[in-house]
C-alpha cells in the first residue's frame, strides 16, 4: 500500500457530525440524488470562524487578504469581506473579482502577480491598489508608467526572495536560493537598494517563503529577513520609505483529521505569538502589514460529496467509481502523496459507515486516462453502489483548479451555517451547455 493508506479516514475525529447532517438534509430535500450526484459542501460557520479567528490574533494595523487563488467563488468572497477580510490577486481575472467585490476598499486588495502585462499594472494603479512587483524589469516598466502617469495614490512595492530554503513539498516552497518569484536578494542587492533610494515613491516590501509543507521556523526566517531590509532601506533613506510590508501566507493546514489545529498546522494566534517574538517590528504600528491567507481560510470548510456509481474488481484491486477526479481533484492527482486527500464513507441514507471489515479501495474519478485515481489502497468498509464519498478539506484549491478536461461541469456549492439542516445555494453547477459555450 501507498503512503495514502496510512490516513485512517474512520478515525476518532475522521468526521464532524455536522457534515453527516448536511449530507442527510440534501438526500432528503433531493439536492443530492443519482441524477446530482456530485455537491461540494461549505461549512459557512467554520469558514466565518477561521477569519474572526486571524482578525483577533493581530493588532488592527494587519490587513488580512485572501488568497483568491484558493477560493475565487464571488459569494464565498463576498462572506470574506463581511468578516472584514481583503483579498490577494494573482492575475487580471482575480484582480477584477476582487475589484467587484471589495472595489470600494482598494487598499485591501493585493496584486502580486509573478508576470503581469503593461495592462494589468495600469489597471492596478488606475483602481488604486496595492502592487507588488516581482523583478526589475517590472520596476522599470512600473517606473515609467509612475512618472509619466497621473494617479492618485501609488503603493508599490518589490517581492524579494530572502533565500532561505525549502519545505518539505518543493513546488510549494517560494524562497528556496533558485526561485521563479521575486528579486533574488543574493544576486540583485546592490540594485535592490538603488531602486529605493533612488524612487521614494517605492514605499512596500513583500514575501511569501511558501505555503504547505513550509515549517513555521522557515516562515519565520525569511520574514525576519525582510524586516532587516526594510529597516535597512529606512535607516539609508533617512526617513520611512517603506510604510507597508506584505509577509504572505502560507500558514500549515491540517489535513489528517478534524482537528482545526496540530502543532504541524499551528492556530493564527500561536503564530501571531511566534511572530511577535521573532518580529516585534511589525507589531509597533510603525508599518502597515498585509498577510495573504488561503488554504488557512478555505481548507478545512469544504468538503466534496460524491455518489458512488460503480464498484469492481480488476486483479487483487477493488475500485469505487466517482463523479470526481482530476477535473476537481487536480493537485491530488498530480502528487498523489503530497496532496492526499482524507475521504469517509456514508451509505446511501447519509450515515457514516463504520465496520469491523474493511478492504483497501482506489477512489476512482471519471476522467479518462488511468491516473484519474483520488485515493490509493485506501482501507475502508465495503462500499456498495449508491453509498457517498466525503473527500474532506477541500474548500481550497480544488473547485478553484477546476479543469473542463473530457468537457466535465463544475459542481454546485451548497452552504451550511449554524444551523446543518439548512442548506443554501452558494453557487450553481455548471450546465452542459454552459461548458460548451467556453469552447464555442
Amino acid at each position: 500500500m501507498d503512503l495514502n493508506s496510512q490516513i485512517d479516514p474512520q478515525s476518532e475525529n475522521g468526521c464532524d457530525s455536522r457534515k453527516i447532517t448536511a449530507i442527510k438534509s440534501a438526500i432528503s430535500q433531493k439536492i443530492l440524488t443519482d441524477e446530482d450526484p456530485l455537491i461540494l459542501f461549505y461549512d459557512l460557520k467554520r469558514f466565518k470562524n477561521a477569519f474572526k479567528a486571524a482578525v483577533d490574533s493581530f493588532p488592527s494595523h494587519f490587513v488580512h487578504t485572501m488568497a483568491i487563488k484558493a477560493n475565487c467563488v464571488g459569494a464565498l468572497m463576498k462572506i470574506a469581506k463581511e468578516c472584514g477580510v481583503g483579498f490577494e490577486a494573482a492575475s487580471l481575472g482575480e484582480l477584477m473579482q476582487a475589484i467587484h467585490i471589495c472595489g470600494d476598499q482598494p487598499q485591501k486588495i493585493v496584486f502580486d502577480s509573478p508576470v503581469k502585462t503593461k495592462k494589468e499594472l495600469r489597471v492596478a494603479l488606475e483602481k488604486g491598489v496595492y502592487l507588488n512587483l516581482d523583478n526589475m524589469q517590472e520596476f522599470e516598466i512600473v517606473k515609467q508608467m509612475v512618472e509619466t502617469g497621473n494617479y492618485k495614490t501609488v503603493n508599490i512595492g518589490m517581492r524579494v526572495n530572502p533565500q532561505v530554503g525549502l519545505g518539505t513539498i518543493k513546488e510549494m516552497s517560494t524562497s528556496g536560493e533558485i526561485s521563479k518569484f521575486g528579486v533574488a536578494f543574493n544576486e540583485y542587492k546592490d540594485q535592490l537598494y538603488g531602486a529605493y533610494k533612488n524612487n521614494s515613491w517605492l514605499n512596500g516590501i513583500h514575501i511569501h517563503v511558501g505555503s504547505q509543507g513550509c515549517p513555521l521556523d522557515l516562515m519565520l526566517s525569511g520574514i525576519r529577513r525582510i524586516v532587516d531590509i526594510a529597516l535597512e532601506i529606512n535607516e539609508r533613506r533617512g526617513s520611512q520609505q517603506i510604510t507597508y510590508i506584505d509577509i504572505g501566507g502560507g500558514l500549515p493546514v491540517n489535513f489528517d483529521s478534524e482537528a482545526e489545529y496540530t502543532d504541524a498546522a499551528p492556530s493564527f494566534q500561536h503564530y501571531a505569538d511566534l511572530l511577535k517574538g521573532k518580529c516585534p517590528e511589525l507589531f509597533s504600528g510603525k508599518f502597515k502589514v498585509f498577510t495573504e491567507f488561503g488554504r488557512k481560510f478555505n481548507a478545512k470548510a469544504g468538503f466534496i460529496v460524491s455518489r458512488v456509481e460503480y464498484t469492481k474488481e480488476s486483479g487483487s484491486r477493488k475500485f469505487a467509481a466517482i463523479h470526481a477526479g482530476a477535473d476537481l481533484f487536480v493537485r491530488t492527482i498530480w502528487a498523489p502523496t503530497k496532496w492526499a486527500i482524507r475521504v469517509s464513507v456514508a451509505d446511501q441514507n447519509g450515515n457514516l459507515k463504520q465496520s469491523n471489515t474493511k478492504h483497501p479501495y482506489d477512489i476512482a474519478g471519471p476522467c479518462c486516462f488511468s491516473g484519474d485515481v483520488i485515493a490509493h489502497e485506501r482501507v475502508l468498509p465495503e462500499i456498495t453502489v449508491g453509498d457517498f464519498i466525503l473527500s474532506h478539506d477541500t474548500g481550497a484549491y480544488y473547485y478553484s483548479s477546476f479543469c473542463f478536461y473530457n468537457l466535465r461541469q463544475p459542481p454546485p456549492i451548497y452552504g451550511f451555517d449554524e444551523d446543518a439542516t439548512k442548506l443554501q445555494l452558494v453557487k450553481e453547477g455548471h450546465s452542459v451547455e454552459s461548458t460548451l459555450s467556453f469552447f464555442n
